[in-house]
């Protein structure tokens, strides 16, 4: 009894991430028209575990992008010309947190709402980085390079 309450606890677990997974296809459906071709569509894992998840990439001649859900985690990662820089690292760095994201680590619950926020705000604002400009690749190059600044507690 014990194993088949597991089992189908993995099977709607499972079917959950196949959901979030359609759900973040949807959202980047948009990286199509701006030539990019989806080159990886894969589950991570059983369903078994909050460590599962899965991954996507599309890529064009000369950025990728790969967003990636694991350990409950969301990372969104761009490519260009050996640069990477990280969705959370740009939205920061470049516009100020105007994402409104604190944070990569989401419950497949909250999940949805998540790529529906980030989906949004690469569509809108990513034009630039998405089409691999020199200028804001290399911005993107000597912003990586620069030590974050140390952020201390209020007194």
């Amino acid at each position: 009894m014990r194993t088949t309450l597991a089992r189908q606890e993995s099977a709607v677990a499972l079917h959950e991430l196949r959901e979030t997974l359609e759900y973040a296809e949807a959202g980047l459906a948009f990286l199509g028209n701006q030539g990019f071709e989806q080159t990886v569509c894969r589950m991570i894992g059983t369903g078994s575990s909050f460590k599962d998840g899965w991954a996507l990439q599309y890529s064009s001649p000369s950025v990728t992008v790969t967003v990636l859900y694991t350990d409950m985690e969301l990372e969104i990662t761009f490519q260009n010309d050996g640069t990477k820089a990280t969705y959370l690292f740009l939205d920061e760095a470049l516009f100020g947190r105007a994402g409104g994201l604190h944070g990569n680590m989401f419950q497949l619950k909250t999940l949805p709402s998540a790529l529906n926020v980030v989906c949004k705000d690469i569509e809108s604002h990513y034009a630039l980085i998405l089409a691999g400009d020199d200028a804001v690749w290399s911005t993107i190059l000597s912003l990586s390079k620069t030590p974050p600044p140390v952020r201390r507690l209020p007194l």
